[in-house]
């Protein structure tokens, strides 16, 4: 919802119509919960939803629907004086790139063909999500709002990797005006096409180095807080676990680092249970993990870990306190307007300034849009009542003679304001669903923001020229007088995959430890083979095809007939076909752990890490190829709910083919045929 009004900028009017108002598994969503799903897209300045479909599984009119429509109506109405209009209150920038979304993480299918595009969204959504929680005013950003960056004391940049010159220079002339960038992991490290660079585009800013090297963890990292620099609490450990990705950089002159992050030790790998001596940390810290750096009047920090999507997958609190709370305390007491003090993580903030009518409304809904909790499907635990929370504090910039009048509506009830600091701090009794607090502040003390919806000319990726370029210089058939105009029905994807294989298994195991044991086909991988298993002899069977033809992915769990299970080995083995010497380079990804061997030698093994975030082209492998045939026997053992890979050969230098059997036809690599002016289609059999 926010993502959408920042890309429509306003222009595009919008209602949410939850329409499922009686879904498959129960009759009717209860009022309370459906007053707060449809009371979030108000709170960001969307439109009040409201009800669908109210027939019943008999075709009738259903009455609990009806008065649920009649209940929803009645709220919706109350609270339409203070309807979120005017400004938003700036505190927070939370800057989307869209190139990021399709270039970096679009380029690889995301981790999961179920989720696409998550190698930059997790980060995304993990800082949105921790925004919510700190219940900050944040206002979703985009490449058109570059030159209005200074209305925000500071912006968050999650994992931004493609990054134009034209954004690093805007980026960079806000923190040398005085403004707070937040940043993580890879940010600027390509062009907005996803060109790679070899250190940050924001290197100057951000005042740390890329060393070219990106540490996985074995189980964690663990940021480790100096004693006495932050104000924890008594309960909170000075180690703050992230399971993520850290790209190792060394700092710049002038640059501090504030956390550093250390690795910790790995067992040996013939230790079959791993326990406590996973926990042990690192005295030498790996690599500066949260960097602070000033820079002109403004400063970044910089974390060089995917610590928000750390956050969204386990929320643990301290990372949040890591990124929003510690290193921003001047820029949240000074410079934030308002913003709820050490409230519950259900409750989400929205503050609007209305200088015309000197008010600042703060919509407050005990019903936060967490990822996954506006779903109504059988899988998510169904809220049937929101519980209310109570003795909120809202902190303010404001003095206490500039709040003239504080109410909570739509009740109407007055607030106590009490004067901590200097400043002004309203006690809020009670919040239930959605409840409004409406300041009243003396002329002239209102915030004044210039419209956010106004138009700048920022310099856009020309995506047509850059296609057409391309086009120009590739498909042998493409006319680049024909200004582009392509009839996509004709355009397959590469397929220099590797589809035609046998498959065997499963293999059952204990979880961890089949990579590391010797199963039947690593002693004989003919295709006329058996192996014995607990569970009956096990057989080749031949597998043409991919799962995500576009990425080469070969899901095995279902053709294994493993649905459900865990702690097991699969085999695929395919023949290569040479027609000279030659090496040829391949690029493997594997879900989940992996081994790889060539005419019986191993050439690859993954037996840590299992969960290695799951893409294409993870690892490189370099294979030294005779004239002749090759047999290619890859091994996956299954640690969670799928396995597979996907393996493809790039640009051989002389034909190659894989076939299930020596005997079988094959496929030769796709940039083959295409330096050989070859037919392309796939009526022979081959590419």
């Amino acid at each position: 919802m926010a993502l959408f009004g920042a890309l429509s900028r306003g222009k595009i009017p919008y209602e949410i119509l939850h329409d499922p108002i009686c879904v498959g598994h129960i009759n009717v969503v209860p009022p309370e919960p459906y007053n707060g799903i449809t009371a979030l897209p108000a709170l960001r300045g969307g439109a009040q939803g409201y009800p669908g479909s109210m027939i019943d599984r008999r075709g009738k009119l259903n009455p609990a629907a009806l008065g649920l429509a009649r209940e929803h109506y009645a709220f919706a109405r109350a609270r339409d004086p203070w309807r979120a209009e005017g400004e938003p209150v700036r505190f927070a920038g939370l800057y989307v790139s869209q190139e990021s979304e399709f270039f970096y993480a679009g380029a690889v299918g995301g981790r999961t063909a179920s989720r696409p595009f998550s190698r930059y969204l997790d980060e995304y959504h993990g800082a949105f999500l921790m925004l919510q929680r700190e219940h900050l005013p944040m206002e979703i950003l985009t490449r058109r709002d570059l030159d209005r960056l200074q209305e925000y004391p500071v912006v968050v940049l999650p994992n931004a990797v493609c990054m134009s010159d034209a954004e690093a220079e805007a980026l960079r002339a806000y923190v040398r005006e005085g403004g707070t960038l937040v940043s993580s992991y890879r940010t600027g490290l390509a062009n907005e096409w996803n060109e790679p660079r070899e250190d940050f585009a924001l290197a100057d800013v951000f005042g740390v180095s890329y060393t070219g090297r990106r540490a996985d963890p074995y189980r964690t990292f663990d940021f480790v807080l100096p004693e006495g620099q932050f104000s924890t609490e008594p309960w909170e450990s000075r180690f703050v676990a992230m399971r993520q990705s850290v790209l190792e950089c060394t700092l710049r002159q002038g640059a501090t680092s504030l956390v550093d992050i250390h690795d910790r030790y790995r067992p040996d790998s013939d230790i079959r249970y791993s326990g406590m001596h996973n926990y042990y940390v690192k005295d030498e810290p790996l690599c500066p993990g949260l960097v602070e750096h000033r820079f002109g009047r403004g400063r970044s920090i910089y974390c060089a870990g995917k610590v928000f999507s750390a956050y969204l997958f386990t929320g643990v609190w301290t990372l949040r306190k890591l990124m929003l709370v510690w290193p921003l305390e001047r820029e949240r007491a000074e410079a934030c307007p308002v913003r709820l003090e050490a409230g519950p993580a259900s409750v989400e903030l929205g503050a609007w300034a209305q200088p015309e009518r000197n008010r600042v409304l703060v919509h407050l809904v005990n019903y936060q849009s967490a990822p996954g909790r506006m779903n109504l499907v059988p899988e998510l635990p169904l809220v049937d009542r929101v519980e209310p929370v109570h003795d909120l504090l809202l902190r303010t910039t404001f003095g206490v003679k500039d709040i003239q009048e504080a109410k909570l509506q739509p009740a109407g009830e007055a607030l106590a304001v009490e004067e901590r600091g200097g400043r002004a701090v309203v006690r809020i009794p009670r919040v239930h669903v959605h409840e409004i607090v409406e300041l009243v502040l003396r002329p002239g003390a209102c915030p004044q923001y210039p419209d956010s919806n106004r138009v700048f000319d920022f310099p856009r990726p020309d995506l047509r020229a850059r296609a057409q370029a391309w086009l120009a210089t590739n498909p042998p058939d493409y006319d680049a007088a024909d200004d582009g105009a392509l009839d996509f029905r004709a355009w397959r994807p590469p397929e220099d995959y590797i589809t035609e294989w046998r498959m065997a298994g499963p293999f059952p195991c204990d979880p961890g430890q089949g990579i590391r044991r010797a199963y039947g086909p690593e002693r004989d991988a003919s295709a006329e083979a058996a192996y014995e298993t607990p569970a009956g002899p096990v057989r080749w069977q031949p597998f043409s095809g991919t799962d995500r033809h576009a990425q080469g992915w070969v899901e095995m769990v279902p053709h294994l007939g493993a649905w459900g299970e865990t702690g097991f080995v699969g085999y695929l083995c395919t023949t290569l076909r040479s027609t000279r010497d030659q090496r040829v380079r391949f690029w493997l990804g594997n879900n989940d752990l992996c081994k790889v061997f060539l005419d019986g030698e191993e050439v690859y093994a993954q037996v840590e890490d299992p969960k290695r975030p799951t893409g294409e082209d993870q690892v490189r492998l370099d294979l030294d190829l005779t004239e002749g045939e090759h047999t290619l026997l890859v091994k996956v053992e299954c640690i969670g709910h799928g396995m597979g890979v996907a393996l493809r050969a790039e640009e051989p230098e002389a034909e190659l083919v894989a076939a299930p059997t020596p005997d079988a036809p094959g496929r030769r690599a796709y940039s083959e045929a295409i330096r050989g002016g070859r037919d392309t289609g796939r009526g022979d059999g081959q590419i």
